[in-house]
């Protein structure tokens, strides 16, 4: 009997952070199609978001060496 109140007590909690995660997720997808909206480009993929958060970390390469 006990067992069964725990099961369901833990089954609720694994559905609350379910349901966390998703409205999360659909939060992110919203905040990131109205920034795309607002900038005037395409709705950017997941892949496409995460290459550009890495690109974002690259150094520049000029053409002239500001150290010679």
């Amino acid at each position: 009997m006990e067992q069964e109140r725990l099961k369901r007590i833990e089954e609720k909690r694994l559905q609350e952070e379910e349901k966390k995660r998703q409205e999360e997720e659909e939060a992110q997808h919203k905040l990131l199609s109205e920034n795309n909206a607002a900038h005037g480009s395409d709705i950017m993929d997941a892949e496409t978001s995460e290459q550009v958060n890495l690109d974002k970390g690259k150094a520049m390469v000029s053409g002239s060496d500001p150290w010679s």
